[in-house]
């Protein structure tokens, strides 16, 4: 029988086969990492939380862009109107005064879709007439039928409409988790296409048409689909004026000169607050000031293409998965989660200097999902190799030794080392003749049978079995762990083998098969014990003039008849357990005098009772 081999601490080459398997895992963890962060529910909600937290770490940023904010707050209404919706000539004196003072184009940020009154309407009308820089919203209407949704437009009046000298939709797009970051620059509607709102208010505040403004936007920002926008700070960042000032004529003269005002509401009757990147809401006025800015200072938020960011998130799988299979499991965290900081500090800066949003989430999570497969792997891999280890260590250790060793319980060295240990060795007397006597399969199937029996004793004692030498067993107590009372428990096997012997011997003679004689040595004394041999091939072994003691001891046996004997080194630790007789001094090969051996006889009564086979020994 081979004996024991630690072949998992040994280096092996690699072979094709393994190396093929190891592809293959990476290349499966780096393709199953790519499509969980990409098809994953959460990966679009932690990119948005992404988007925001750019903006924090961005900062705030001051308006470059001509635009400022009048608003009908809690002042307007106390001083003016506490009702809601507000009087028209209230709108129409506010007009006139904005046109007065130079504004270059004005938004009133309200529906109004349906007649009021004629005395207001018609003063409306005429301020917006005389003004010729407002620009009114009209609302997008949707309707299903037959599961096709149409688009429609709800317009001002008419006498609104021919008034004014633009009228745009004031519609602005809600993500899905609540958060406006863009909006659509143009819609088709049933009535023909209308740009934002936005973009014909600061069209008309420029000089220029709605087509030359989406002209000069930067590039990545898909015109005539989705803008996002670069939000320059929270709530009051852009000048605000209560319309309650401008109405009172208690705004400096040249305030609106230039500028592109917006007039909303801000007050508990009518308060359109958008949650935006910056924590907290903001005004539906300021949200359209923020496109505003956008269109003046090429603030979007840049995204490059799709297949870019596909690309990115399949070079962050497949460096995760190689990266992270690379190196020692210890190492496989950290590395995993700097690479991740790494990305992200890129990206963050990235959008801080460019205002360009790369797909953070995805990458981070494939990362993640990287080092969790790969740990998944290990693991299944280590414990398919524990089961393994634990098959064949269970050969020549007790079980509990064999937990131990895989668990690294007493920080076991397989590479060589000096132990203290309890050698014994057994041989059958006369095998050679009895085999001359017998059928090769028969000799075989009675060794075995003989083998196995001894073996079992010798693990239920926490002994190691180290080799077989033909029918001479070699077996240590010590290593590769050390075992409390390792005499003891080395002459408690010998007389449990002599008693199994005496056992198998009945059961052999009631066949008519010959009986079994055996012989059993133990020494103590230190060795080296590890892994001996070759790259290719080694063994787990005890090397040591200990070990030759004990064979000599064991051969000593031959001559005075007994089947135990044990050294004076071992019978001076457990004399008052057992029964033995001291033997006359006999000369030993390879020792200078001669040695005195004990004869084991039997367990004293006073002894305490044979350890419990699943005692476990003591670190």
């Amino acid at each position: 029988m081979r004996p024991v081999r630690y072949g998992s601490h040994m280096p092996k080459p690699p072979t094709t086969r393994t190396t093929a398997r190891g592809l293959a895992v990476t290349a499966g963890i780096a393709i199953l990492s790519a499509l969980l962060a990409w098809f994953a529910p959460f990966t679009g909600f932690l990119e948005s939380r992404l988007v925001d937290a750019r903006f924090l770490v961005r900062g705030r940023r001051a308006s470059t862009a001509p635009v400022c904010l009048v608003v009908i707050d809690e002042e307007a209404l106390a001083r003016y109107d506490d009702h809601w919706p507000w009087r028209r000539n209230l709108y129409a004196e506010a007009v006139d005064r904005l046109s007065a003072d130079g504004a270059a184009a004005i938004g009133l940020d309200f529906v109004m879709d349906s007649p009021r009154g004629a005395d207001e309407d018609r003063e409306l009308a005429g301020a917006i007439a005389r003004s010729g820089v407002v620009v009114l919203p009209l609302e997008l209407v949707y309707r299903v039928r037959g599961g096709v949704t149409t688009v429609s437009a709800a317009l001002p009046i008419e006498a609104f409409r021919e008034a004014a000298s633009a009228v745009g939709f004031n519609e602005v797009q809600v993500d899905a988790d609540g958060t406006v970051r863009g909006f659509d620059v143009r819609r088709s509607t049933d009535a023909g296409t209308w740009y934002h709102y936005a973009v014909e208010l600061y069209a008309r505040g420029v000089g220029a048409s709605p087509a030359s403004v989406l002209g000069l936007l930067p590039p990545f920002v898909p015109v005539g689909d989705y803008a996002r926008v670069g939000f320059i700070g929270p709530r009051g960042t852009f000048p605000r004026y209560s319309i309650a000032d401008v109405l009172d004529g208690a705004v400096p003269e040249g305030a609106f000169r230039g500028r592109v005002v917006i007039v909303g509401a801000a007050n508990h009757w009518a308060s359109n607050l958008l949650p935006t990147p910056w924590s907290g809401a903001m005004d539906g006025c300021e949200v359209e000031a923020n496109f505003i800015e956008a269109m003046h200072s090429a603030s979007f938020v840049r995204r490059p293409p799709a297949w870019l960011e596909i690309a990115l998130l399949a070079a962050a799988s497949a460096l995760g998965a190689v990266g992270l299979r690379s190196v020692r499991p210890s190492l496989a965290a950290p590395i995993a989660f700097g690479g991740a900081a790494a990305w992200s500090v890129a990206s963050f800066a990235l959008f801080s200097a460019a205002g360009v949003q790369v797909a953070t989430a995805s990458p981070i999570l494939a990362i993640g999902f990287c080092w969790a497969g790969t740990m998944v792997e290990r693991l299944a891999v280590r414990e398919s190799e524990r089961r393994k280890l634990r098959s064949l260590f269970s050969r020549y250790v007790a079980p509990r030794v064999a937990d131990r060793l895989l668990a690294g319980d007493g920080k076991v060295s397989l590479g060589g080392e000096t132990r203290d240990v309890v050698v014994f060795f057994s041989d059958i007397r006369g095998f050679t003749t009895l085999s001359e006597r017998m059928d090769p399969q028969d000799v075989v199937a009675k060794l075995n049978e003989y083998l196995s029996a001894m073996v079992d004793v010798v693990l239920g004692h926490d002994g190691t079995v180290i080799r077989f030498i033909g029918d001479a067993i070699l077996a240590v107590w010590g290593a590769p762990l050390p075992v409390p009372d390792a005499e003891e428990r080395a002459v408690r096997a010998a007389l449990g083998m002599r008693e199994r012997l005496a056992a198998l011997n009945a059961t052999w003679e009631s066949r008519g098969v010959e009986a079994l004689g055996i012989g059993m040595g133990i020494h103590r004394g230190e060795v080296v014990v590890g892994n001996i041999g070759s790259e290719r091939q080694m063994d787990y072994t005890v090397i040591g003039d200990a070990v030759n003691v004990a064979s000599r001891v064991e051969g000593l046996t031959r001559e005075t008849g007994d089947d135990i004997l044990v050294s004076e080194d071992v019978f001076g630790r457990v004399s008052g357990l057992f029964e033995a007789r001291r033997l006359p001094p006999m000369a030993m090969k390879g020792k200078s005098g001669p040695i005195t051996v004990y004869a084991v006889d039997a367990l004293r009564p006073e002894a305490a009772l044979p350890r419990p086979a699943d005692e476990a020994p003591a670190s």
